[in-house]
């Protein structure tokens, strides 16, 4: 006897996440950056966590619920309709998202951006282009001190 089960693509993108994510790590990181290159390069260099993407901040709010919560949240600030600066105003906002670690990253000049991501709700913020150390680093930096705010 053989099953047949039907699934969309959407479904096995999301159960393949939760096995990733149980069975490998517990850290989940959402990645919301309106470049493809640039949500490709960051998934790689954090290879070590299950590492979800998203094109725009809107698809990150309409999904995260399904996906569960984030441990961090990288997120570009220079995007097309709501833009980093908004996003972290949102997450803020957001009960089950308040507490969440974000990261902005931008290629505009930083110490400008440095006190408005700040006030806008960011707990870092990184200058295009990064080395991928540092952003390692301020990937464990963070998830730590959240772990640590958490215990």
């Amino acid at each position: 006897m053989t099953l047949h089960v039907f699934m969309s693509q959407h479904e096995l993108e999301l159960i393949y996440l939760f096995v990733r994510c149980y069975a490998m790590t517990n850290e989940m990181i959402a990645v919301i950056d309106d470049d493809a290159d640039q949500r490709e390069l960051i998934q790689e260099i954090l290879d070590d966590y299950v590492v979800r993407c998203f094109p725009t901040t809107e698809a990150f709010f309409s999904e995260h619920s399904q996906l569960g919560r984030p441990s961090l949240l990288l997120c570009d600030i220079q995007m097309e309709g709501i833009d980093g600066y908004e996003t972290c105003r949102r997450v803020r906002q957001d009960a089950s998202l308040s507490q969440l670690p974000i990261i902005l990253i931008s290629g505009l000049p930083e110490k400008a951006n440095f006190t408005e991501a700040v006030e806008a709700g960011a707990n870092e913020y990184m200058s295009k282009p990064f080395h991928v150390s540092e952003l390692k680093e301020l990937v464990e930096k963070q998830l730590t001190l959240s772990k640590a705010a958490t215990s």
